[in-house]
Protein backbone atom coordinates (compact mmCIF):
# COMPACT_ATOMS: atom_id res chain seq x y z
CA UNK A 1 0.00 0.00 0.00
CA UNK A 2 2.86 2.37 0.77
CA UNK A 3 4.18 1.88 -2.77
CA UNK A 4 0.78 2.72 -4.29
CA UNK A 5 0.50 5.83 -2.12
CA UNK A 6 4.01 6.87 -3.15
CA UNK A 7 3.20 6.48 -6.86
CA UNK A 8 -0.05 8.41 -6.47
CA UNK A 9 1.67 11.25 -4.58
CA UNK A 10 4.44 11.40 -7.17
CA UNK A 11 1.98 11.63 -10.08
CA UNK A 12 0.03 14.35 -8.29
CA UNK A 13 3.03 16.57 -7.53
CA UNK A 14 5.79 16.06 -10.09
CA UNK A 15 4.61 18.53 -12.75
CA UNK A 16 4.94 21.74 -10.72
CA UNK A 17 8.23 20.94 -8.99
CA UNK A 18 9.71 19.55 -12.21
CA UNK A 19 8.76 22.82 -13.95
CA UNK A 20 10.49 24.87 -11.22
CA UNK A 21 13.64 22.80 -11.61
CA UNK A 22 13.51 23.09 -15.40
CA UNK A 23 13.24 26.87 -15.11
CA UNK A 24 16.46 26.98 -13.07
CA UNK A 25 18.15 24.62 -15.52
CA UNK A 26 17.02 26.80 -18.43
CA UNK A 27 18.16 30.04 -16.78
CA UNK A 28 21.52 28.40 -15.99
CA UNK A 29 21.93 27.21 -19.59
CA UNK A 30 21.21 30.72 -20.86
CA UNK A 31 23.79 32.18 -18.48
CA UNK A 32 26.48 29.67 -19.44
CA UNK A 33 25.75 30.31 -23.13
CA UNK A 34 25.92 34.10 -22.75
CA UNK A 35 29.14 33.99 -20.76
CA UNK A 36 30.75 31.72 -23.35
CA UNK A 37 29.99 34.10 -26.24
CA UNK A 38 32.93 36.07 -27.63
CA UNK A 39 30.73 39.13 -28.03
CA UNK A 40 30.23 39.32 -24.26
CA UNK A 41 33.89 40.10 -23.66
CA UNK A 42 33.91 42.73 -26.43
CA UNK A 43 30.71 44.42 -25.32
CA UNK A 44 30.72 47.95 -23.96
CA UNK A 45 31.18 47.91 -20.18
CA UNK A 46 27.91 49.76 -19.57
CA UNK A 47 25.82 47.34 -21.61
CA UNK A 48 27.66 44.37 -20.12
CA UNK A 49 26.95 45.67 -16.61
CA UNK A 50 23.24 46.21 -17.37
CA UNK A 51 22.82 42.78 -18.96
CA UNK A 52 24.83 41.18 -16.17
CA UNK A 53 22.65 42.86 -13.56
CA UNK A 54 19.44 41.84 -15.30
CA UNK A 55 20.56 38.25 -15.70
CA UNK A 56 21.89 38.12 -12.14
CA UNK A 57 18.55 39.33 -10.80
CA UNK A 58 16.59 36.75 -12.79
CA UNK A 59 19.04 34.01 -11.80
CA UNK A 60 18.91 34.82 -8.07
CA UNK A 61 15.09 35.00 -8.15
CA UNK A 62 14.94 31.60 -9.89
CA UNK A 63 17.30 30.01 -7.35
CA UNK A 64 15.48 31.49 -4.35
CA UNK A 65 12.08 30.59 -5.81
CA UNK A 66 13.15 26.98 -6.32
CA UNK A 67 14.70 26.62 -2.86
CA UNK A 68 11.65 28.07 -1.10
CA UNK A 69 8.74 27.09 -3.34
CA UNK A 70 9.41 23.34 -3.30
CA UNK A 71 9.29 23.16 0.50
CA UNK A 72 6.31 25.51 0.81
CA UNK A 73 4.40 23.60 -1.87
CA UNK A 74 4.73 20.27 -0.05
CA UNK A 75 3.93 21.83 3.34
CA UNK A 76 0.75 23.38 1.93
CA UNK A 77 -0.16 20.08 0.31
CA UNK A 78 0.34 18.30 3.63
CA UNK A 79 -1.91 20.84 5.35
CA UNK A 80 -4.66 20.47 2.73
CA UNK A 81 -4.48 16.67 2.77
CA UNK A 82 -4.72 16.37 6.55
CA UNK A 83 -6.20 19.51 8.10
CA UNK A 84 -8.53 21.08 5.53
CA UNK A 85 -11.91 19.82 4.32
CA UNK A 86 -9.98 17.51 2.02
CA UNK A 87 -8.49 15.93 5.13
CA UNK A 88 -11.82 14.38 6.09
CA UNK A 89 -11.85 12.44 2.83
CA UNK A 90 -8.20 11.46 3.35
CA UNK A 91 -9.06 9.96 6.73
CA UNK A 92 -11.63 7.66 5.14
CA UNK A 93 -9.05 5.88 2.98
CA UNK A 94 -8.37 2.25 4.01
CA UNK A 95 -4.72 3.02 4.84
CA UNK A 96 -2.86 3.98 7.99
CA UNK A 97 -1.87 7.56 8.75
CA UNK A 98 1.67 6.26 9.08
CA UNK A 99 1.71 5.18 5.41
CA UNK A 100 0.04 8.40 4.28
CA UNK A 101 2.61 10.59 5.98
CA UNK A 102 5.56 8.46 4.88
CA UNK A 103 4.47 8.40 1.24
CA UNK A 104 4.19 12.19 1.21
CA UNK A 105 7.46 12.63 3.10
CA UNK A 106 9.36 10.34 0.72
CA UNK A 107 8.13 12.18 -2.38
CA UNK A 108 8.79 15.59 -0.85
CA UNK A 109 12.26 14.50 0.31
CA UNK A 110 13.20 13.22 -3.15
CA UNK A 111 12.15 16.47 -4.79
CA UNK A 112 13.90 18.48 -2.09
CA UNK A 113 17.09 16.50 -2.77
CA UNK A 114 16.74 16.89 -6.55
CA UNK A 115 16.23 20.64 -6.17
CA UNK A 116 19.29 20.93 -3.91
CA UNK A 117 21.42 19.09 -6.48
CA UNK A 118 20.07 21.25 -9.32
CA UNK A 119 20.89 24.43 -7.39
CA UNK A 120 24.39 23.21 -6.46
CA UNK A 121 25.20 22.16 -10.04
CA UNK A 122 23.74 25.41 -11.37
CA UNK A 123 25.90 27.56 -9.11
CA UNK A 124 28.98 25.49 -9.98
CA UNK A 125 28.33 25.89 -13.73
CA UNK A 126 27.86 29.66 -13.46
CA UNK A 127 31.04 30.03 -11.38
CA UNK A 128 32.92 27.90 -13.90
CA UNK A 129 31.57 29.96 -16.82
CA UNK A 130 32.69 33.19 -15.12
CA UNK A 131 36.14 31.70 -14.51
CA UNK A 132 36.45 30.50 -18.11
CA UNK A 133 35.49 33.97 -19.31
CA UNK A 134 38.45 35.31 -17.31
CA UNK A 135 40.74 32.69 -18.81
CA UNK A 136 40.82 30.40 -15.78
CA UNK A 137 40.03 26.70 -15.37
CA UNK A 138 38.85 26.19 -11.81
CA UNK A 139 38.32 22.45 -12.02
CA UNK A 140 41.73 21.82 -13.54
CA UNK A 141 43.35 23.85 -10.77
CA UNK A 142 41.34 22.07 -8.08
CA UNK A 143 42.23 18.67 -9.54
CA UNK A 144 45.88 19.65 -9.61
CA UNK A 145 45.81 20.76 -5.97
CA UNK A 146 44.01 17.57 -4.91
CA UNK A 147 46.57 15.43 -6.71
CA UNK A 148 49.40 17.42 -5.13
CA UNK A 149 47.91 17.04 -1.63
CA UNK A 150 47.17 13.33 -2.13
CA UNK A 151 43.79 13.47 -0.43
CA UNK A 152 41.70 11.62 -3.04
CA UNK A 153 40.51 8.91 -0.62
CA UNK A 154 39.61 11.44 2.04
CA UNK A 155 37.60 13.47 -0.46
CA UNK A 156 35.71 10.36 -1.59
CA UNK A 157 34.78 9.65 2.03
CA UNK A 158 33.76 13.28 2.53
CA UNK A 159 31.70 13.13 -0.68
CA UNK A 160 29.87 10.02 0.53
CA UNK A 161 29.18 11.69 3.89
CA UNK A 162 27.91 14.80 2.11
CA UNK A 163 25.50 12.72 0.02
CA UNK A 164 24.25 10.90 3.13
CA UNK A 165 23.91 14.22 4.92
CA UNK A 166 21.90 15.68 2.03
CA UNK A 167 19.55 12.68 1.99
CA UNK A 168 19.03 12.75 5.76
CA UNK A 169 18.77 16.55 5.74
CA UNK A 170 16.09 16.51 3.02
CA UNK A 171 13.96 14.03 4.95
CA UNK A 172 14.52 15.86 8.24
CA UNK A 173 13.58 19.18 6.64
CA UNK A 174 10.35 17.77 5.25
CA UNK A 175 9.39 16.13 8.55
CA UNK A 176 10.25 19.33 10.43
CA UNK A 177 7.81 21.19 8.20
CA UNK A 178 5.11 18.57 8.73
CA UNK A 179 5.58 18.72 12.51
CA UNK A 180 5.46 22.53 12.41
CA UNK A 181 2.23 22.49 10.39
CA UNK A 182 0.71 20.03 12.86
CA UNK A 183 1.77 22.16 15.84
CA UNK A 184 0.21 25.21 14.21
CA UNK A 185 -3.16 23.48 14.08
CA UNK A 186 -3.20 23.29 17.89
CA UNK A 187 -3.71 27.06 18.06
CA UNK A 188 -7.28 28.35 17.62
CA UNK A 189 -6.05 31.52 15.91
CA UNK A 190 -3.05 32.54 13.79
CA UNK A 191 -2.35 28.96 12.78
CA UNK A 192 -0.07 29.98 9.91
CA UNK A 193 2.06 32.21 12.16
CA UNK A 194 2.17 29.46 14.78
CA UNK A 195 3.32 26.98 12.13
CA UNK A 196 6.03 29.34 10.90
CA UNK A 197 7.18 30.01 14.47
CA UNK A 198 7.26 26.28 15.23
CA UNK A 199 9.27 25.62 12.06
CA UNK A 200 11.82 28.31 12.99
CA UNK A 201 12.19 26.89 16.50
CA UNK A 202 12.53 23.32 15.25
CA UNK A 203 15.11 24.35 12.64
CA UNK A 204 17.04 26.30 15.28
CA UNK A 205 16.99 23.31 17.64
CA UNK A 206 18.29 21.03 14.87
CA UNK A 207 21.05 23.50 14.02
CA UNK A 208 22.09 23.74 17.68
CA UNK A 209 22.07 19.96 18.08
CA UNK A 210 24.12 19.61 14.90
CA UNK A 211 26.65 22.20 16.07
CA UNK A 212 27.01 20.47 19.43
CA UNK A 213 27.49 17.13 17.70
CA UNK A 214 30.13 18.55 15.34
CA UNK A 215 31.96 20.15 18.25
CA UNK A 216 32.06 16.87 20.16
CA UNK A 217 33.32 15.04 17.07
CA UNK A 218 36.23 17.48 16.81
CA UNK A 219 37.44 16.49 20.28
CA UNK A 220 37.17 12.74 19.77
Amino acid sequence: MLKKLFIYEWKETWKLVALLNLIVIGVTAIGVFLLSMDGWQNMDDRYAAILGMLYGTVYIIAIIALSIAVGVYFYIRFFKNFYSDEGYLMQTLPVTKHDLILSKAFVASIWSLISSVVIAVSVALIINALAVMDGQNIWAEISKEIAKAGVQKELIIIGILVVISMIVGSFAGVMSGYVAVSIGQLFPKMKILASIGAFVLISFAIQVAGSIGNTQMMFL
